[in-house]
């Protein structure tokens, strides 16, 4: 086609559409060779000129060729529609192009983080965790954290697979536990057998353990008897060692608490949850402060903000073995005002003597003169444990040493600023601040409202 006869082409399109929005005067008898496509006495000709209707002030048409075909108006309908689609159609693709491509590169910057981890878990599919799953149809436990299903996978065993939410912090909490415990492999510590990471489907695949979270066992009807107890204490204090001293990194687990401690089916004890970990390499030195923790675990320097160390972990699982040989939680408002909060009422006790009140009654009547020696053994290593000054407090290697009676427990210091003043009894002369004694005192009363992300991940 010619250029002229294009742009003739282009030029009665554009006409016509503009007479089709105008003001059209279909009453009106139009002059002969006029231009007004809406009247019987006009045809759609390229000789017409103009449409003499009121209203209506059209430039003149040039005459045309008489041979001009007919241009019918079911036509230029077609051609308006098919623009207007085609337009719309363009705009979607454009939108879902841009989507494809933000989605692509979170999944490429996923990919290079989960490519520069050394000993990766094994990977699945999300089809194969839906397959093990029955499609998701058993519910272990909700939360913020997302939904545990229980899953069978091919070769037997039997997992917990938690789905995190297509969030950044699902994606977070991914990278946090695949980091921290994906290369990790021991005894006293829950293992991850692989995760999932396929667009935005962002799951953990654990194993399940069959008799839940030690807070069950501890504040419940069932009574968990002296051995089993001080099995759990030596397989939790194992596991933290590991962590600690034995990890390529130094984990520091920041999270120890009866809800994160899971037993097996024989009452072993596994430490679980790390979305809380910190990982530092061993030839530096790190302080991180401000991070989030449970009330009524917290040492003094973590609400103090003063510096976040391993030796936090060491203040928390001092708490776990008041509350392993009390059978009590750490902060019971049912009690008497002076039991409110078992630290400090058990470090009353030790100072009055009558440290046999801590010891959880129901199992008293069953201890052995031998039990009753490790009873008390445990009792002082706690106390060493929940001292205020970080430096005071031993390592978790040498806490294991103290549960195994390889190396002598000597009595701890009793004197406490930090529970004198958790209890509302804090000395004049304190060097501690009354907002840290505020803060204190709100983080603990919260702690019957803590919820726990470790109890679904068993059957």
């Amino acid at each position: 086609m010619s250029r002229r006869r294009y742009l003739n082409f282009l030029s009665v399109y554009i006409l016509q559409f503009a007479l089709s929005t105008a003001n059209q005067c279909p009453n009106v008898t139009a002059p002969a060779n006029a231009l007004c496509p809406h009247t019987d006495t006009s045809g759609l000709t390229y000789r017409q000129r103009i449409c003499d209707c009121p209203g209506v002030c059209l430039a003149s048409v040039e005459d045309r060729s008489a041979n001009s075909s007919t241009l019918p108006a079911w036509k230029l309908a077609v051609g308006i529609a098919s623009g207007a689609i085609l337009f719309i159609m363009c705009a979607i693709f454009v939108r879902m192009f841009v989507l494809r491509h933000k989605m692509s590169s979170d999944e490429v910057e996923q990919e290079e983080f989960l490519g520069s981890l050394p000993g990766l878990p094994p990977r699945f599919s999300y089809n194969e965790l839906a397959l093990a799953t029955n499609h998701f149809m058993k519910v272990l436990g909700k939360g913020g954290f997302g939904t545990v299903y229980e899953g069978d996978l091919p070769d037997g065993n039997k997992v917990a697979i938690k789905r995190l939410g297509d969030s950044k912090q699902g994606q977070t909490e991914l990278r946090a536990e695949v980091a921290t415990i994906g290369g990790i492999n021991h005894h006293c510590l829950v293992r991850l057998w692989g995760f999932c990471s396929e667009g935005a489907h962002r799951m953990l695949v654990y194993e399940c353990m069959t008799n839940g979270s030690l807070d069950r066992w501890l504040f419940g009807d069932t009574v968990l008897e002296w051995a089993a107890r001080y099995q759990i204490a030596m397989d939790t204090a194992q596991g933290l060692c590991y962590l600690h001293r034995d990890c390529r990194h130094k984990i520091i687990h920041l999270g120890v608490k009866p809800q994160n401690i899971l037993l097996d089916d024989r009452f072993h004890a596994k430490v679980a949850v790390f979305g809380m970990s910190k990982l530092f390499d061993r030839d530096t030195s790190q302080v991180v402060t401000r991070m989030r923790g449970t009330p009524g675990y917290l040492a003094p320097e973590w609400l103090l903000q003063t510096g976040i160390t391993e030796k936090c972990d060491v203040w928390s699982y001092g708490m776990v073995l008041l509350e392993i040989l009390s059978g009590r939680r750490n902060v019971d408002v049912h009690e008497s005002p002076q039991k409110w909060y078992l630290s400090a009422w058990a470090v009353q006790c030790m100072q009055e003597k009558s440290w046999h009140e801590i010891i959880d009654v129901r199992i008293q009547g069953s201890l052995t003169p031998e039990d009753w020696e490790h009873v008390k053994r445990v009792l002082m290593i706690a106390m060493w444990c929940i001292q205020d000054a970080p430096h005071m407090r031993p390592s978790m290697a040498k806490v294991v040493q103290m549960l195994e009676g390889v190396v002598d427990v000597d009595h701890a210091p009793l004197h406490y600023d930090f529970l004198h003043m958790v209890s509302g009894d804090a000395p004049p002369d304190s060097s501690m601040t009354s907002t840290y004694t505020r803060s204190a005192f709100s983080s603990v009363t919260e702690l019957n409202d803590d919820s726990s992300e470790s109890e679904v991940l068993r059957s």
